[in-house]
C-alpha cells in the first residue's frame, strides 16, 4: 500500500486567502461617496480590470501571459499552469463642482476577486470569482421651504441619499481549441441592491404647524438575474493577437420596496429590467523583445434597456476606447529600475446616461510598474491615473480624479 503525503498550501497563498476572505466583505459594501454624475440607479463604472491593465489604460482583450493572467477575457488564459488567484482594489479622490459648489469626495473599493485553475496541464481553466460591475453613493443636504395652509415657511432641511452595488459572481471555463484560436464561456449571477432615502426634517414649525413632524421615505430596489458571455482569442502570426467577446441581453428581477417612516404607509412592487447587450474588441502586437501596444473597444447598448420608462429619455449607448503600450520586466543582471515593467494608457469614453440633457463624457491617463515575487510565484501590480468626468458647462456637474489602483497574483502547483 503506497501512501501519499499531502502538501500543506504555501505561506503565499495562505496569506492570498486571508486577503480574500477580507476583500470578499468589503466588495459587497457600498463605495465610499460619488460625486452627483453617479445618480442614475445603475450608477457609474468601477474600475474594469487589475492594475496591470489600469497602468497601460484597461486594454486586455487579447491578453494572454500566464505569470501575470488577466481576467478580461477569459479565453486569454489557456497555457496556465499554476493556481492563480487575483485581488484588485483602487482608492481614489473625486473633487467634484457643480451649482451648489465644490465637494472632496474619498472611496476605496476592492471590486475583483477571481480564481483560476487550470485543467489538462493547462490546455483548459476553470475560473471563478466576484466582481463589482457599479456603484453609486451620494448624499446631500439642503434647507427647503414648504407651503403649508397658503403660507411658505422655512422649516428646516431635506437630505437625500443614494446607496448601492451591482455585483456579480462570475463562473467560466476555456479551452485552447488549436494552438492560435481559444474560446471561453462564462456565466454571472447579478446582484445588488440600490436604497434610496429622503427624509424631511422639521425643525422651526409654526404653531399652526405644530403637528408636523420629521419624516422619511425609503425606497429599496433589489436587482437578481444570470447573464452569459462568449469570448475568443486568436493568435494568427507570432507577437499579434485579437480578442473578442459577447454578451447577449438578459432579465433582470427587481423587487422594490418603499416605506414611509412618521407616516403610515408601505408598499411592495415588482418589474423586471431587459439588460443590454454588450461587446468587447481589442487587439495587442509585440514590436520588440520587451514592448507591446494595444487597443480594446467595450460597447454596452443601454439605449436598449427597458422596463424603467422614467429612465429611457436619458440612456444612451455606454462605450469606453483604451490604448496603451507596455515594456514588460527583465531579470538583467544589476539592471536596476530598467528591469522593471513599464506602462502607460489612456482611455476615453461616455456613460450609459445623460446627466443635464448631456452626454457624460470621461478620459483619463494612467502609468504602472510591477513587483516579481520570488521564483515565479506571482506578482504586485500599481497604476497611478488622472481623469476627468463630466462637464460643468454640460452636465452641470464636473469631476476631477485620482486614482492608485493594486492588484496581487499569487501562483501555486497543485499537481
Amino acid at each position: 500500500m503506497s501512501h501519499r503525503r499531502c502538501s500543506r498550501p504555501s505561506p503565499r497563498l495562505a496569506a492570498l486567502g486571508l486577503l480574500s476572505a477580507t476583500v470578499a466583505v468589503s466588495i459587497a459594501l457600498p463605495a465610499g461617496a460619488q460625486s452627483p454624475l453617479s445618480l442614475v440607479n445603475i450608477g457609474q463604472p468601477t474600475l474594469g480590470g487589475d492594475a496591470r491593465l489600469e497602468g497601460r489604460g484597461g486594454w486586455g482583450m487579447a491578453e494572454s501571459d500566464t505569470l501575470a493572467p488577466a481576467f478580461k477575457n477569459l479565453a486569454g488564459l489557456p497555457g496556465l499552469r499554476r493556481v492563480a488567484l487575483s485581488v484588485s482594489g483602487f482608492g481614489e479622490t473625486i473633487a467634484s463642482s457643480g451649482p451648489e459648489g465644490t465637494r472632496d469626495n474619498r472611496r476605496v473599493m476592492a471590486p475583483d476577486l477571481r480564481l483560476a485553475v487550470p485543467l489538462r496541464s493547462g490546455r483548459a481553466v476553470f475560473t471563478a470569482g466576484f466582481r463589482a460591475r457599479r456603484s453609486t453613493q451620494y448624499d446631500v443636504t439642503v434647507s427647503r421651504a414648504w407651503t403649508v395652509a397658503g403660507d411658505t415657511v422655512a422649516l428646516g432641511d431635506e437630505q437625500f441619499v443614494r446607496e448601492g452595488t451591482q455585483f456579480a459572481v462570475p463562473l467560466g471555463a476555456t479551452c485552447s481549441i488549436t494552438p492560435a484560436l481559444a474560446l471561453a464561456a462564462g456565466l454571472s449571477l447579478e446582484r445588488g441592491a440600490i436604497r434610496e432615502r429622503i427624509s424631511h426634517y422639521f425643525l422651526d414649525a409654526l404653531d399652526s404647524l405644530a403637528t408636523l413632524r420629521s419624516s422619511r421615505l425609503v425606497r429599496e430596489d433589489r436587482f437578481a438575474g444570470l447573464s452569459a458571455t462568449l469570448s475568443a482569442r486568436y493568435a494568427p502570426l507570432p507577437g499579434f493577437a485579437l480578442g473578442a467577446a459577447w454578451s447577449p441581453g438578459w432579465d433582470c428581477d427587481v423587487t422594490r420596496e418603499v416605506e414611509t417612516l412618521n407616516v403610515v404607509g408601505s408598499a411592495d412592487t415588482s418589474y423586471t429590467l431587459r439588460m443590454p447587450p454588450a461587446w468587447s474588441l481589442g487587439a495587442s502586437w509585440r514590436l520588440a523583445q520587451r514592448w507591446s501596444i494595444g487597443a480594446d473597444y467595450d460597447l454596452r447598448q443601454f439605449s436598449r434597456l427597458t422596463g424603467r420608462p422614467d429612465w429611457e429619455s436619458d440612456l444612451t449607448d455606454e462605450w469606453f476606447l483604451a490604448l496603451g503600450c507596455e515594456r514588460s520586466g527583465s531579470q538583467v543582471r544589476r539592471g536596476g529600475w530598467r528591469n522593471l515593467p513599464l506602462r502607460l494608457g489612456a482611455t476615453v469614453g461616455r456613460w450609459g446616461y445623460r446627466v443635464g440633457g448631456e452626454d457624460v463624457r470621461e478620459w483619463r491617463v494612467a502609468a504602472g510598474t510591477g513587483f516579481n515575487f520570488r521564483d515565479g510565484g506571482g506578482r504586485v501590480d500599481l497604476a497611478v491615473s488622472y481623469g476627468r468626468v463630466g462637464s460643468r458647462e454640460r452636465n452641470g456637474y464636473g469631476d476631477e480624479v485620482w486614482r492608485l489602483a493594486v492588484s496581487v497574483i499569487g501562483l501555486e502547483k497543485y499537481w
